[in-house]
């Protein structure tokens, strides 16, 4: 049975500097919200870290979303409307549009079908051209920042119903492949 070591916020701050000073980062800003989850903003020339309070819970998981998000802002991931506003809030704007379609392909059976299927096929190829490069590079920089990615406290990839659908990062096995040099 192991025991969960809880890493303080102030700990986890610390660190956001060190890896932001390493980095040659100006000041990196932290926002505490629920979940899990981890992302990297520039807003006005200012840099942002969003973490969730559950990567407390998991000190190798907060140190590698925290090199993760580092190396977004490192590699200057932050400079794309994708990037700002997340694959999740693109993901639920073609949601939005394939219903629309739906609704006016009713009428018409193939369209019904042809028009969802490709605009789900058209996010799909985007997410892995543009966002999962940016994910692996990220990856990889948490990785050399002596961060790898681990799976402690990490959500099982298909738990939510739309990153099944449009998977914001690549899958667990391409993650490890693509950090396996650290």
């Amino acid at each position: 049975m192991s025991t969960t070591v809880e890493v303080s916020r102030a700990d986890a701050e610390a660190y956001v500097g060190e890896l932001a000073a390493a980095a040659g980062l100006p000041a990196v800003a932290v926002t505490w919200v629920d979940g899990d989850d981890g992302a990297a903003y520039t807003r006005d020339g200012r840099h942002e870290i969003v973490l969730g309070r559950d990567t407390l819970r998991h000190p190798g998981r907060l140190r590698f979303t925290v090199a993760h998000e580092i190396g977004h802002l490192a590699l200057g991931h932050t400079d794309t409307a994708l990037a700002r506003r997340g694959a999740v809030a693109y993901a639920a704007e073609a949601l939005a549009l394939t219903a629309g379609l739906l609704l006016v392909a009713v009428a018409l059976p193939v369209l019904a079908l042809a028009v969802p299927v490709a605009l789900l096929g058209h996010l799909h190829a985007m997410l892995r051209t543009r966002l999962w490069p940016r994910e692996l590079a990220a990856d990889r920089y948490a990785a050399d920042a002596g961060a790898p990615i681990t799976l402690a406290g990490q959500p099982y990839d298909g738990s939510r119903f739309v990153h099944a659908l449009f998977p914001s990062h690549p899958g667990w096995d391409a993650r490890r492949r693509a950090t396996a040099h650290a």
